[in-house]
């Protein structure tokens, strides 16, 4: 039954965060879906997520791996050239007003930054492409920020 609803879940996001003419969309960050601290900067907020897909989060629960798979904070490295190797930071995610709130299980270090990564799927409409197998239906991409404590 999680399965199911994961899945029903993920289609969801695919159709809700997809546009129809990629052409007219700039990069990820122009979704409209916002990366920032949370008043006390407690915490770091995912906002303007469109109503239908936070009702679908905020009825469902899924655990913290499903949560990283679509809104992660990872510790950056003092090598850039770890960055991507590091593991999520374990919090805990909940909803106000309309935003997904992550709260880290340990305070934000200071003197440290933070990746934030939001994970969305844009929807291609090109058919010729698509049938072609010159390009995919779907386009995975990333809204990044980094925030420094």
């Amino acid at each position: 039954m999680k399965a199911l609803s994961l899945f029903g879940l993920s289609l969801w996001l695919m159709i809700t965060f997809c546009r129809c003419n990629p052409k007219k969309n700039g990069p990820p960050d122009t979704l409209g879906i916002g990366i920032s601290l949370t008043g006390d900067s407690s915490g770091i907020q995912l906002e303007n997520i469109p109503s239908t897909a936070f009702e679908q989060f905020n009825n469902d629960s899924l655990t913290l791996s499903q949560w990283q798979g679509i809104f992660a904070v990872y510790e950056a490295p003092d090598d850039p050239d770890l960055e991507g190797l590091q593991e999520p930071v374990r919090g805990a995610y909940s909803f106000s007003a309309s935003k997904i709130i992550f709260i880290p299980s340990e305070k934000f270090k200071k003197g440290k930054t933070y990746i934030v990564e939001c994970y969305v799927k844009k929807l291609h409409f090109e058919a010729e492409q698509v049938a072609t197998g010159s390009r995919r239906l779907f386009k995975h991409e990333i809204i990044e920020k980094k925030i420094s404590f």
